[in-house]
């Protein structure tokens, strides 16, 4: 986040492996995304744990990465709860299975029915395992088994769709250096100083991404009008 004009502002990123594409909004409203996508968006969307993305209509895959970091603040928070500990390795153990079978050879060759299957029995077993603790007295504890359990639907997409990350880390690093530059900065303080910031993020790390020049690339953009004017 960050404020133009007075006003607090967001970066939306949405990221492929060949397009990195950035926006600035005043809101972090799902409205957003949606906008972004599309209503009728065919594709799985790679996100966090975050509410505004419950309004996708879309297939979801919620980042394992930030649902196993959530279990360690827990334990680093009560390293006397050895319940909780117990309970945080085992759901350790079931992503770190899927993983697994996922990884195996030829896996991604085996037929929809049967990637769905491993899905649907991954999904019985997180199941299983989140919902006794659901009213844990713990209140992180209890938080982080109701997430998994109203999302469980989202958390094993990638066991039947293996092409699809377990974790949305490829959007972390797209937005880790503006981040950066923006807490550094303090932003560019103007609503189309943020909009050109975007424009040029969308260019420059698009062109990166698909090992571009990135001087080459922009020039190509502008047929007709060189980028740096001949003297």
């Amino acid at each position: 986040m960050k404020r133009e004009q007075l006003q607090p502002g967001y970066m939306w990123a949405v990221i492929t492996p060949t397009i990195r594409y950035f926006e600035w909004h005043t809101t972090r409203s799902g409205q957003v995304i949606r906008d972004l996508l599309g209503e009728d968006f065919p594709g799985i969307c790679g996100c966090d744990g975050y509410g505004g993305y419950n309004r996708l209509d879309c297939w979801k895959q919620r980042c394992w990465v930030h649902v196993l970091r959530h279990g360690h603040q827990l334990t680093t928070k009560y390293p006397e709860a050895m319940d909780a500990h117990a309970w945080v390795s085992a759901l350790r153990a079931l992503y770190a299975a899927a993983c697994a079978l996922v990884a195996a050879p030829a896996y991604a060759a085996l037929p929809l029915a049967e990637r769905e299957a491993h899905r649907l029995a991954c999904e019985r077993r997180l199941l299983a395992h989140a919902e006794p603790v659901c009213c844990a007295e713990l209140k992180e504890w209890r938080n982080l088994a109701r997430f998994v359990r109203d999302h469980v639907n989202e958390l094993f997409v990638f066991v039947q769709h293996p092409e699809v990350p377990s974790h949305n880390n490829a959007t972390e690093r797209a937005v880790r250096g503006p981040v950066t530059a923006r807490k550094i900065c303090g932003g560019t303080r103007s609503l189309q100083g943020s909009k050109g910031k975007m424009v040029l993020l969308s260019l420059l790390q698009t062109s990166l991404v698909r090992g571009l020049d990135v001087v080459t690339a922009i020039e190509g953009l502008l047929p007709g009008q060189p980028l740096f004017a001949s003297k």
